[in-house]
């Protein structure tokens, strides 16, 4: 747990928790786009949008617009 502890922190970005809410919009998201998104990424999506992000950083491709900027980084 130490070692995923060190990771994390590491990390220069904040690690949210999963509420209801952000859990709710997911569902949304996947409802919406269904195979296009995939849960994960609807996770971080919703997680986006309830921080009011200005955009996704991703080295995923092909993300539906889902009301927030995704930059793809290589």
């Amino acid at each position: 747990m130490r070692a995923v502890d060190a990771f994390l922190s590491d990390l220069p970005a904040d690690v949210e928790p999963i509420t209801r809410q952000v859990a709710g919009r997911a569902a949304q998201l996947r409802a919406r786009h269904g195979r296009l998104l995939r849960l994960p990424d609807a996770l971080v999506l919703a997680t986006a949008l309830h921080l009011k992000a200005d955009r996704v950083l991703t080295t995923g491709s092909g993300w539906p617009t889902a009301g927030i900027r995704v930059d793809l980084i290589a």
